[in-house]
């Protein structure tokens, strides 16, 4: 455990030095948040006390999605090579570099907060207790979909390309969103087959615990079992087939 939270220490300084993955956390969360703030503007809709927490949530999945893009940087850097080829288990390896995308995303909700604090929009938080757990519990699910696209994308020297591709499909049905009430039943799915769709739809409205807690727990489960495999099977497999690069691929 101590050489884990080591090693992601030590990514997650290179993480936040890097001014890609800096400004990143601040456009993503930003951005959404004055778009919503325009929409809400316009539409007489800023007592809407969620317009922050969109925002941040947005910014963080955008932060976890660059578990993605990690693979092909350190790729591309020559150093994922020996990265996987160490006395460090692969999947802790693999973990240490995942770990820093989801955790830095935290910083979108004081991030939002404040900025929303600025706009004065309302930002009412019925209970604190209940905010942390959802936060944790979307942190927690994020990383743990990150762990099993990551190791996807092992497989790719492309990862970098495909980063996006993961960033709005996977909200489009997990409530961050509204949806049509004719589609509203993808949300009720997705809560038993996404691990972030209960944390944002606990996050963006006022449910009781009962509702979502046992289909968060069971999908994460799920995709920890996934992600378990994802990381031995195609991290061997992307060995065999030499596809880890090295200096200058």
């Amino acid at each position: 455990m101590r050489q884990f939270i080591g090693l992601s220490t030590f990514h997650l300084k290179l993480f936040a030095k890097n001014s890609y993955f800096f400004w990143l956390m601040i456009t993503s969360t930003i951005s959404l948040l004055f778009l919503q703030y325009l929409a809400a503007y316009a539409g007489n809709s800023l007592s809407d006390p969620y317009l922050w927490r969109r925002a941040a949530i947005f910014g963080l999945w955008s932060c976890g999605t660059t578990a993605c893009g990690s693979i092909g940087f350190e790729r591309a850097q020559g150093t994922l090579l020996y990265l996987l080829n160490n006395r460090v288990s692969d999947r802790v390896s693999l973990a240490a570099v995942i770990v820093p995308a989801a955790s830095f995303g935290l910083l979108c909700f004081p991030l939002a907060f404040g900025v929303g604090s600025l706009l004065q929009l309302n930002k009412t938080i019925s209970s604190v207790w209940q905010l942390l757990f959802w936060m944790g519990a979307l942190w927690i699910g994020a990383m743990i979909l990150d762990f099993a696209i990551a190791g996807l994308f092992v497989l790719t020297p492309r990862a970098l390309v495909y980063e996006e591709i993961v960033t709005l499909p996977l909200l489009f049905g997990s409530g961050l969103f509204q949806l049509p009430p004719t589609l509203q039943w993808i949300e009720q799915l997705e809560r038993w087959v996404v691990p972030i769709a209960s944390p944002i739809q606990a996050l963006t409205g006022q449910p009781s615990y009962q509702t979502f807690v046992l289909p968060y727990a069971v999908s994460l489960l799920g995709w920890s079992a996934i992600s378990y495999y994802l990381s031995t099977t195609l991290i061997n497999q992307a060995k065999r087939k030499g596809r880890l690069g090295g200096i200058g691929l």
